[in-house]
């Protein structure tokens, strides 16, 4: 006989939403804020058949890499500016000044271009262009918008120029922050929904203790059974794995899996997993296609 799981409390965005699983037992959960919900671009990824293995994200992830070098570009013009400026109060301002702050701002370009390439080759847009301001005189970076543009550089005094904007293609922060490792959480939830398990990602689960635990997937199937999941999509050790097996056992749901792109460097924390009933890593699931991850799934469920 198949198990009613019943949610209530609003429709899953709310905070304190109640599981009813059957007639007795009730999960408490509470949901956490993430951009894939507003982002169709990437629901998009998330859908892609075998995204483990593609070159599709392969090439977003280069994107995002490329996209955090121009932040850190950005950043450091702010900060030499800065600097430039307490020193003009004492030195007057000399011209490799000018060639220096140009050559960052060719190289923010040149990454830029770099981005279009690959959007070109993947034919799949995730960074977005965006007007960035630089002093025409100085090339000094002054601003992101035309809201927050000084009327004057504070490096020159040259009068800013708000109709000529060098437009940059990056991934914004947000976004970036998305695909430095929720982005598996949701993979991973695709895969159990197409194993029959109702699933819930980027949130929280009171335990019996009655402390809230971080989980990045909660899943229940149709025999009431729950299962919640820790996602890596970077590096982890040991200290991660017990961490996680804590919060399994004071949840007290059957199943605790820990899924990682990348091995384990930990071997006793490997062993601990594999002795542990209930208990179950994978690992390594870097290049595996989906039929491949469900048989995985299915082995120790």
């Amino acid at each position: 006989m198949s198990i009613t799981i019943e949610q209530l409390d609003g429709d899953g965005k709310e905070n304190n939403i109640t599981i009813l699983i059957g007639k007795n037992l009730l999960l408490k959960f509470t949901p956490g804020d993430s951009i894939f919900f507003s982002e169709k671009i990437l629901q998009d990824l998330i859908k892609t058949p075998d995204l483990l293995c593609s070159d599709l994200l392969t090439m977003v992830m280069e994107e995002k890499k490329l996209s955090e070098e121009i932040a850190k570009g950005l950043s450091g013009m702010l900060g030499l500016q800065e600097l430039l400026i307490k020193l003009f109060n004492e030195l007057p301002p000399r011209l490799e000044m000018k060639e220096t702050l140009k050559k960052r701002k060719d190289a923010i370009v040149t990454t830029s271009n770099e981005i279009k390439a690959i959007e070109g080759k993947a034919k799949f847009s995730i960074a977005k262009n965006f007007p960035l301001f630089f002093c025409q005189k100085c090339n000094s970076y002054l601003a992101n918008s035309i809201d927050s543009l000084p009327k004057n550089c504070k490096l020159c005094d040259t009068k800013t120029d708000e109709s000529n904007p060098t437009f940059v293609k990056f991934i914004d922060a947000k976004i970036i922050s998305y695909l430095n490792g929720f982005w598996l959480e949701d993979y991973i939830a695709k895969i159990l929904i197409r194993l029959r398990w109702k699933t819930w990602c980027h949130g929280s689960v009171m335990g019996s203790s009655g402390i809230y635990h971080p989980v990045d997937i909660l899943a229940v199937n149709s025999e009431g059974q729950i299962l919640v999941a820790e996602c890596k999509s970077g590096a982890f050790g040991g200290r991660d794995i017990f961490n996680f097996t804590a919060q399994y056992f004071d949840i007290k749901g059957p199943y605790g899996f820990f899924f990682a792109l990348k091995e384990i460097p930990d071997p006793k924390g490997k062993d601990y997993m594999k002795r542990t009933p209930g208990l179950c890593l994978l690992d390594k699931l870097e290049g595996l296609n989906e039929d491949q991850l469900m048989e995985k799934i299915e082995e120790h469920l």
